[in-house]
Parts: C-alpha cells; structure tokens; sequence
C-alpha cells in the first residue's frame, strides 16, 4: 500500500462521523493514474477543509463558553 493510501484511510476512519467524506470513487477511474491523482487532490483537499471547520466551529464553541463564563 502506498502512503497516500494509508493516509486516506486513517482521515477515512478518524472523520467516519463526519457526512463530509467523500464516498470511494469507482473502479474505472482508480485504473487511471492521472485521474486517480486528481481526484485524491481533491479528496485531500476535501478532508482538510472538513478538518479545519471542525477545528474552526470548535474554537467557536469554546469562545462562546468563555463569554458566558463571564
């Protein structure tokens, strides 16, 4: 298995709960290699923008904790 592969499963299985996920794309376009690259570009980029909202909604999250807190 190449290292992107595994990367993809592990964001795979940490975002699970997460609806954002892109599902597996088919058979066809894994045979090729281009197409195959651009769509784990965007698969990676998807994953990362689903990373930062949930950092962002929880930095939001915890800002409003504080400001009832005080």
């Amino acid at each position: 298995m190449h290292d992107h592969v595994r990367w993809r499963i592990r964001l795979r299985k940490a975002l699970s709960a997460s609806s954002q996920v892109t599902p597996k794309v088919s058979d066809a376009v894994e045979n090729t290699k281009v197409t195959d690259d651009d769509v784990l570009l965007q698969e990676m980029e998807e994953l990362t923008s689903v990373i930062d909202r949930k950092k962002k909604r929880e930095k939001k999250r915890l800002s409003k904790r504080r400001a009832k807190v005080l």
